[in-house]
Formats: C-alpha cells, structure tokens, sequence
C-alpha cells in the first residue's frame, strides 16, 4: 500500500434536488417551523429503543457480533465530583450481550479501562466505543484524555482489545494514538472509522476528504496511505465519522457518517440548537479506497428527534448519532445514540437504501 495514493473525487453537484432541504424551504416559505420528521424514507422500516438495566440514560450504542454473540457498547455520564479540579461530568464506556431481539441478555458492566493506563495518564472521560473484530479478535476505538491535564488537545483516539472468554469482559491493552499526521494539541480527536482490510486495522480520520490512516502494529501511530482531493456537498453541518465501516459485498464497504448544524424546529420548541443528522456512504474494497456514493440527504425516520425533554448535560440539542451496525440478509440494524439519553436502533431496507444513494464519479 503506498504512502501518497491521491484519487479525483467529483461531488456531487450542490443543483441536486434535495429532499431534505425541500422541506426546509418550504417551511420557510410559510412561516412555520421546520419539522424533520416530514422527511422520512421509505426504506426507514422500524426503530427500537434499547433499555438496559441499571442504566437509564446510557447513549451512543456500538454493536458487533462476535463468535455467534451480539455485544453492544454503550455510553454514561457520572455526575461530576464536588471537586474544583473535577467540575465536568465524566463519561464511561459499558458493555452488555444482547440477544437476537436486541434484549438484554447479559449484566450490564463498566470497562476498567483506567486501570490500565500509563503512569501520568488519566481515564477521565472515555466517549462513543467502536466495536471492530480484526483477524479474528476483538477490538474497541474510542476517545479520551491522553494524560491528567484533560485540556482540549489532550483528547486523542484510543484502541483497546476486549477478551470475552471468562465471566466477565476485560480490556487486554489500551493505548492513545498519539503519532499521526496532521496531529495537534489544538484539536479534540475523535470519531474514527474503524475497518479492517486483510487482516490489518484502518482508520478512516475523516470522510471529506476521505484520509485513511494504518495503525502501526505497536497501536501507538499512524500513517496515512491515502486521501481524496476533493470535498463532497453535505449542506449539513461536516461530515465526521460514525459507525465502522464494514463489507457488504467483495467490492465495497458501508459506513454510516454524522453531522450537525444550528436550527430551530418543531422538536426544538423553536429554539435555535444544534440538529445531528447522520447519512450512509460506500467505499471501494480496494486500496486506494475511493468514495462510491453518499447519501443525498439525511436519513431520516419518524421519532427520531421526538422524546422526552431531558436535562442537557453540555447545551440543548436534537440528536441521533450512528456508532454501529448489523448486516441482515436483506436489511441492516443501525444503533444510534437518542437525545444524548438513550439507545436506539433503526431497521434500513437493504437494497432500497443503496438504491437511494448518490453514485460519485
């Protein structure tokens, strides 16, 4: 795999009709507010919602199945200790088995994943897990603050194998990506697309352009073996990454991306607040990667930004956020985080899906 693969992406031209911004401009046009919900596809079948014992407010599911089991990550927020030094809310990742009908089939557990960080480091805050099996083996990517200070630049990505041979689930290893191109300590590094090829774990960094990284076998750096030159339309807010990308067919790859921007609606009371909308892409099987269609508009199903009105716990905001995914003979099961409270997950005819997607040339 070469270190400079550069492919020419054409976007799809920003004329195309959009449902989606339809129905915003006709909402605009009579003065009402926008309502999301009027936008929904057909391919959009049903949704469920994830109750897991003990942890009510638990968001941001991932989801594998792994040696004939279904595990699904989920994450928390811990109140804030009454300490000046610790005035934020912390975060954990938890782990569960599921059964067929997405119940929960196991007792629920917190990953220790302090436990296993290096002197000066800190676990404070760990966000939103990726479930990615590699060579046959377990892993979780993830977000958290590299060492004590847990100042902005100090977020990096971290990835951490899982072994589910005993009673309980346990992290084997756990170590930040500190070594990458483009690293900085002004930005907060998160939402990496995991994917493996050929035995080796791959990290999309970003979607537009779409930069692929290759994790080193130490899992402490990477290097980028490929990036687009071109920028994709998403009228949206920027497309960031959600769920792992996985193999649907032997030519290319399905992934489900988020993106964000300030609106007010009927689920927003009117308030002006940041919306997320999250959107389906696929990539070739093959390096050098290239982009082969994206959603034109956000998928969108009905209830997805209708629910209880929860206490924020950083501002007010709408959200559905994809972390992972399940392929299905003929549809695909996307869990997705609800309102910053709540797991979900959406059944998405297959083909209908794919079908709606637009090709990139």
């Amino acid at each position: 795999m070469s270190h400079s693969l550069v492919a020419k992406i054409t976007p799809f031209p920003p004329w195309k009709p959009l449902l989606f911004l339809a129905v915003i401009c006709r909402a605009l046009l009579h003065s009402s507010l926008i309502d999301i919900e009027a936008s929904s596809q057909s391919f959009v079948l049903e949704s469920k919602k994830i109750e897991i014992p003990g942890y009510p407010h638990a968001f941001n599911p991932s989801i594998i199945r792994f040696q004939e089991t279904i595990y699904m990550t989920f994450r928390v927020m811990i109140a804030p200790a009454r300490s000046a030094s610790s005035p934020h809310f912390g975060s954990r990742i938890g782990i569960v088995e599921l059964n067929d009908d997405f119940t929960v089939k196991s007792v629920p557990q917190l990953l220790r994943i302090e436990s296993l960080f290096r002197e000066g480091e800190l676990s404070a805050n760990a966000e939103d897990a990726r479930l990615i099996e590699v060579g046959g083996r377990l892993y979780i990517v993830f977000s958290d603050t590299a060492d004590a200070a847990r100042e902005w630049g100090s977020w990096r990505v971290f990835i951490a194998e899982l072994d589910c041979r005993g009673n309980s689930i346990e992290i084997v290893r756990v170590d930040p990506i500190r070594d990458f191109p483009g690293a900085s300590n002004r930005r907060r590094e998160k939402n990496w697309v995991p994917f493996e090829f050929e035995g080796h774990l791959l990290l999309s960094y970003s979607l537009a352009p779409h930069r692929v990284f290759l994790l080193s076998k130490e899992q402490a750096s990477c290097r980028e073996i490929f990036s687009s030159d071109r920028e994709l339309y998403w009228p949206f807010g920027e497309m960031r990454g959600g769920t792992p990308a996985l193999l649907i067919d032997s030519d290319r790859y399905l992934s489900f991306f988020h993106s964000s921007c300030p609106m007010a609606t009927i689920h927003s009371d009117s308030e002006s607040m940041p919306h997320y909308f999250f959107g389906a892409y696929t990539f070739s099987s093959k390096p050098p990667f290239h982009l082969l269609s994206i959603s034109p508009d956000p998928i969108v199903g009905l209830g997805f930004y209708t629910s209880a009105n929860y206490a924020p716990y950083w501002h007010p905001v709408r959200v559905v956020f994809p972390c992972g995914f399940l392929i299905e003979a003929d549809h695909f099961w996307v869990f997705f985080g609800k309102q910053d409270h709540e797991c979900w997950a959406v059944k998405l005819d297959r083909q209908r899906l794919l079908d709606s997607l637009s090709h990139l040339k």
